[in-house]
């Protein structure tokens, strides 16, 4: 149990997606019916650097959190620009804010309706980006994902074949949060430990073996989500 608690301790707090959780804005604008993207995305990028910055016009937080009450081309034309934000901004709180805040739009709610297409977003960020950052926010925010399937899979690679020790325990851990098809994951990572490029992986994946593939404390869920913050 020490050596969960040490996981849960160093991996449920990232300090870069941590640090970039807290400087989210809250934005309480008004929804429009057909808001600007572009405006909403500048926005987005001024308040991610600078919180006191003022915008009047309907933020990516709404956006993001209430597809269902957007269209489809406004939907699609924000996490297209948080996508390229995550990839091209100079600046890191800019990129690590935009991985974050596009994967809430593929959250499960029992408040709205998620939008599909997130995890593959994901993924390309984690497949294309070569910041560190950014591919340590697209594996630790693939958290309540209702594309569940998706998200396993791309969780189980990363843990099986990632080397990096932080990446590849974070997404063993955010499989004890996918119920039965998480737990069938880590059964298969535990059964292959040789696959496991990551010594922290396996270390934990035998750790969770002892608690039936369960993570003990606070639920990690709750740590990634920007909405907690």
């Amino acid at each position: 149990m020490l050596i969960l608690k040490n996981f849960e301790r160093r991996w449920m707090s990232v300090p870069v997606l941590a640090s970039a959780l807290c400087i989210v804005p809250s934005y309480s604008f008004a929804q429009q019916q057909d808001p600007s993207v572009e405006a909403a995305l500048d926005c987005f990028e001024l308040r991610a650097v600078d919180g006191s910055q003022q915008c009047g016009v309907v933020g990516v937080r709404s956006i993001v959190t209430n597809p269902q009450d957007y269209s489809t081309e406004t939907v699609e034309g924000v996490l297209d620009g948080l996508e390229r934000l995550a990839l091209s901004s100079n600046d890191r709180r800019v990129r690590v804010d935009a991985v974050v805040w596009l994967s809430t739009a593929g959250r499960t709610s029992a408040t709205r309706t998620p939008y599909s297409g997130v995890v593959a977003r994901l993924l390309r960020l984690y497949e294309t980006s070569e910041d560190r950052a950014v591919r340590m926010a697209a594996v630790s925010s693939l958290v309540r994902q209702a594309d569940a399937a998706a998200a396993v899979s791309f969780l189980e690679t990363v843990a099986r074949e990632d080397r990096r020790d932080d990446r590849a325990a974070k997404a063993v851990q955010n499989l004890t949060g996918y119920g039965d098809q998480g737990r069938a994951a880590l059964q298969r990572l535990y059964d292959h430990q040789d696959d496991v490029k990551s010594a922290n992986a396996r270390l934990l994946l035998k750790t969770l073996e002892e608690t039936s593939f369960k993570f003990p404390g606070r639920g990690f869920q709750e740590e990634s989500d920007p909405q907690r913050r």
